[in-house]
């Protein structure tokens, strides 16, 4: 792994925790978008991830709140692969 990747996984989430105060799905957010930038070239900034996130139902979970940032965004990154929620 890179230092740019440590760098942008660490940046998610420490934006996403702040945004949603939960650590351990602040990290699995960022390991998706991680995974997500690498194979699909997806080039989103965590800034964009963290607000982005927070245009979803304010009820839902911050994994469910990801899984509608896929949806929202479509194409490539709306693959299942990359999906949180259970």
């Amino acid at each position: 792994m890179t230092d740019g990747t440590d760098a942008f996984r660490t940046e998610v989430e420490t934006k996403v925790a702040a945004e949603f105060g939960t650590e351990r799905d602040a990290e699995r957010v960022a390991d998706a978008a991680v995974r997500l930038r690498e194979s699909e070239g997806v080039e989103w900034s965590p800034t964009f991830i963290a607000e982005r996130m927070a245009d979803a139902p304010k009820r839902d979970s911050v994994p469910e709140k990801w899984d509608w940032l896929l949806g929202y965004v479509g194409g490539p990154a709306d693959a299942e692969e990359y999906r949180l929620a259970e």
